[in-house]
């Protein structure tokens, strides 16, 4: 459980709370599937056949102002690998393509998302074992 202490309507604690929950269940040894990550890909809408995306980490404002005609607020979360564990969107309009490419967007920020939990993991384990050399021979 994530609980959020403090909130400014700027920031949405909810992609950060799930990348955070999912790092610290991958530090301790516990039988899951993970690691997971999470981004939210939104738009402002549709201008001809353009359609401008922005990948959400977890700063940035309410991503239900950035639902209008045509748009899209989609919270993905996966196992990386193209393996999708949640989605979770607002929509008005949206064509089927949008949603098909916000969720190809959402891939390789999700990898991101992973990839820096493993560093973590690993940097961790390493102090862990040269602290437990460490006192092995005080």
């Amino acid at each position: 459980i994530c609980t959020v202490d403090a909130f400014d309507k700027h920031f949405d604690p909810a992609i950060i709370a799930i990348n955070a929950a999912s790092a610290a269940l991958h530090l301790v040894n516990l039988p899951w599937a993970g690691p997971m990550g999470a981004v939210r890909v939104r738009t402002g809408g549709v201008i001809g056949d353009n359609i401008g995306y922005d990948i959400v980490t977890g700063g940035g404002a309410s991503a239900n102002r950035y639902i209008s005609l045509k748009g899209l607020s989609m919270t993905v979360a996966g196992l990386g690998q193209g393996r999708v564990t949640m989605i979770e969107a607002g929509a008005s309009e949206a064509p089927d393509s949008m949603i098909m490419e916000a969720l190809e967007l959402a891939q390789p920020e999700i990898e991101a998302r992973i990839e820096l939990q493993e560093e973590l993991k690993e940097q961790v384990m390493k102090e862990a074992a040269e602290s437990a050399v460490g006192a092995a021979f005080s």
